[in-house]
């Protein structure tokens, strides 16, 4: 399941608008610096007593953009972790290996 979680990670690959091609473990970062930038650029125009909603539909409208990017590791991320769940062995261990 490893083996199958490391090739979904390495699959994923995203092209920006001047058309740099980021692969692999790497999209992770541009997926984060794409979400704090969608976050930031709504921060200022809301009280701070609003930041959660604010966190939550900026990363809906991120979800919604990158799901076809996303959609598989998350699908297969939850099943590793439901296996590990349901199964008898050290839980703790394998969580530590994902």
């Amino acid at each position: 399941m490893l083996d199958t979680h490391s090739g979904i990670v390495e699959s994923i690959d995203l092209s920006d608008k001047d058309s740099n091609i980021t692969k692999g473990r790497d999209c992770f970062t541009v997926f984060y610096k794409r979400l704090e930038r969608k976050y930031y650029d709504r921060m200022p125009l809301t009280p701070i007593d609003h930041n959660f909603i604010i966190l939550k539909k900026t990363y809906k409208e991120f979800w919604l953009e990158h799901q076809h990017e996303l959609g598989h590791y998350f699908r297969f991320l939850y099943n590793i972790v439901r296996f590990i769940k349901e199964s008898e062995h050290e839980k703790s261990l394998y969580i530590r290996l994902i």
